[in-house]
C-alpha cells in the first residue's frame, strides 16, 4: 500500500459499484479516508464493510447526488472523518 493520499479525505458519489467502487479502493489503498455515498443503503453499507474488513478506511453515507440539501449531511460527515 502506498501513502500517496495519506492525510486526505475523499468522497466518491456512487462508490458502491463499478467505476466508483474501483475509485474508492484506489484512494483507500493510497492512504485516504474515503466516504462513499449512494442511494442504496444496503449496497453502500456492504461495500464499506467489505473494505473495512480489508483494513481500509472507508465509510458509507446514504445520499442521492441529485438531492441538493443532502450535500450538507455529506459535508458534515466529511468533517467527522477528517
Amino acid at each position: 500500500m502506498c501513502e500517496r493520499f495519506s492525510g486526505k479525505v475523499a468522497v466518491v458519489s456512487g462508490g458502491a459499484s463499478g467505476i466508483g467502487r474501483a475509485r474508492v479502493r484506489a484512494l483507500a489503498l493510497g492512504g485516504a479516508r474515503v466516504l462513499l455515498t449512494g442511494w442504496s443503503a444496503r449496497r453502500g453499507e456492504a461495500t464499506a464493510e467489505a473494505f473495512a474488513a480489508e483494513g481500509l478506511a472507508v465509510a458509507f453515507q446514504h445520499h442521492d447526488a441529485g438531492d441538493e440539501a443532502g450535500w450538507e449531511d455529506v459535508q458534515r460527515r466529511l468533517f467527522e472523518l477528517g
